[in-house]
């Protein structure tokens, strides 16, 4: 008697609702060229299109998530350099945003900082390619607050937050630094927190000088009201050495990391702590895309409570509450403890092929699941018929 092949059409099924193949190794350091500040003139294309998923990445696993929320109706305010509105990778993701610095819109970039961060970010998937953004339907608003020659002018920061706040940003992504604590600063930054806004800022990830001169603490990352965020590498090491007062809240990869530019389709290698702090905004938007009535000040103690704890407890200083966790971060019903029953355990989208829209791939699974039920039902009655004519018995 022929059978029918029912695990192949189960195989397929599970492929669809989660089931994925190991994630591909991390790529080696020589295949990128590094994102540096240009002497002259500004950024142009890397010639290297990344076909490998970086570590940090692959270590946060935010395609868990993605059936959950991908940051859709977010808008991230990233206040750096700018972002190129015109990268492949951000294509329709950014809006026009403020200059601070000179007036006018902030969506083009000559240094290609602002730009990585904002890939970190909301990078769109693309086929050729698996990198994409933590919260890859997130929405970018640029702020630029660094001039032509890479400075941050006196009052940039603080204009920087507000004119963010104003434009009713869900989630604001400060990529610098100033060690002067500014009351300008201080009073931008509790205006928005007032606004609900999740505020994110890096750690200054430089390496104390000697034991007696740690390095200088930075602002707005130093306020309680802001995540503070450092860097680790791959084995879990801090990046720099920061003092007791940098207020240091959680963690996130800060080496290897892997950014669109500012033109063309090519990548960059990034790193260093404001890249470690895209990746906890990311994360805060992708809460805030799945948890939408709760608060700001709800969504950074899910992002402490739930993170991974540092394996050395002296570490603590450093790192703070740990490693951001995205999966727990989104999922966990009650902070800290336990997943949500619905967070699938693997990531729907292979990495290299642009996902569906959250309803069409429901339509999909839903239309395949029928179709192996209807399978298994019409074998079942053939199975029975073909039987009760041999004579067997139930």
């Amino acid at each position: 008697m022929s059978r029918t092949p029912v695990f192949p059409a189960v195989a397929a099924l599970a492929a669809v609702v989660g089931v994925v193949a190991p994630a591909p190794p991390a790529l080696a350091r020589s295949e990128l060229p590094e994102l540096d500040n240009p002497s002259q003139g500004c950024v142009g294309p890397s010639p290297v299109v990344a076909t490998e998923q970086a570590w940090p990445f692959r270590r946060l696993a935010p395609s868990t998530v993605w059936p959950l929320s991908r940051g859709r109706g977010i808008v991230v305010a990233v206040l750096d350099t700018g972002v190129s509105a015109t990268a492949p990778a951000l294509a329709g993701a950014v809006r026009p945003g403020v200059d601070v610095v000179n007036g006018g819109p902030a969506d083009s970039d000559c240094q290609g900082r602002g730009t990585a961060l904002a890939g970190l970010v909301a990078a769109r998937p693309r086929a050729g390619t698996p990198i994409a953004g933590i919260a890859p339907d997130a929405t970018v608003l640029p702020v630029r607050i660094v001039d032509a020659e890479g400075r941050v002018p006196d009052g940039a920061l603080a204009a920087g937050l507000r004119a963010a706040t104003r434009a009713r940003a869900d989630v604001i992504l400060v990529g610098t630094g100033t060690a002067r604590p500014d009351p300008a600063l201080r009073a931008a930054v509790r205006a928005a927190v007032a606004a609900d806004v999740v505020v994110v800022a890096p750690i200054n990830g430089q390496r104390a000088e000697s034991a007696d001169r740690p390095a200088a603490v930075w602002y707005p990352a130093a306020y309680p009201e802001v995540v503070a965020v450092g860097g680790i590498g791959p084995d879990g090491t801090p990046l720099g050495s920061p003092a007791p007062a940098a207020g240091v809240d959680l963690a996130a990869p800060g080496t290897e990391a892997v950014a669109a530019g500012p033109v063309g389709v090519g990548h960059f290698r990034v790193g260093g702590t404001a890249v470690a702090a895209a990746q906890v905004a990311a994360t805060a938007a992708l809460v805030r895309g799945y948890r939408r009535d709760e608060s700001a000040a709800t969504v950074v103690g899910r992002l402490v409570r739930t993170a991974e704890p540092p394996a050395d407890p002296a570490l603590a200083a450093l790192l703070g509450a740990g490693l951001v966790d995205v999966r727990e971060a989104v999922g966990a019903t009650v902070l800290g403890v336990a997943p949500r029953n619905d967070l699938p355990e693997a990531a729907v989208t292979p990495p290299e092929v642009p996902p569906r829209p959250p309803a069409a791939a429901l339509a999909v699974t839903v239309s395949l699941a029928c179709l192996g039920t209807a399978a298994l039902a019409g074998l079942v009655a053939a199975t029975l018929r073909r039987g009760r004519r041999r004579g067997w018995r139930p």
